[in-house]
């Protein structure tokens, strides 16, 4: 079962498609510093997935990317200047968790058809 996704230093991903790693095992990924997109529903159902980290410049998010992902409590964008997320990206996911940006990020909810179902961030500086 796949447990973990790292992505090697000089990977030229831009964009995880629809359903990519929906429903799998995950419990942990780190994203590369080339991912400028993700899809409908990439991580949708990934029951177990903890954590998340970002090491791109900038992402844009579409709808409901991470889905029922119920234990995700860390999400972290490190080197991002721009984040730009669907207000349902994480819809049905969690309460509360805790979102790591850079201090001079530019973070904006981008609103979708689904109404948002958390209210308040956790900002954090690295």
């Amino acid at each position: 079962k796949l447990r973990e996704i790292e992505f090697s230093e000089c990977s030229k991903l831009t964009e995880i498609c629809d359903d990519a790693f929906s429903h799998s095992s995950l419990c942990a990924a780190i994203l590369p510093h080339s991912l400028s997109m993700i899809r409908k529903r990439a991580f949708s159902w990934c029951r177990n997935i903890g954590s998340i980290e970002f090491l791109s410049d900038g992402l844009i998010n579409v709808e409901m990317a991470f889905d029922e992902c119920r234990n995700l409590s860390v999400v972290s964008f490190p080197n991002a200047s721009e984040i730009f997320l669907e207000s349902n990206t994480f819809q049905d996911s969690f309460e509360i968790f805790s979102l790591f940006v850079i201090p001079e990020a530019k973070f904006q909810i981008i609103e979708s058809e689904e109404p948002i179902d958390f209210v308040d961030f956790s900002f954090f500086s690295p």
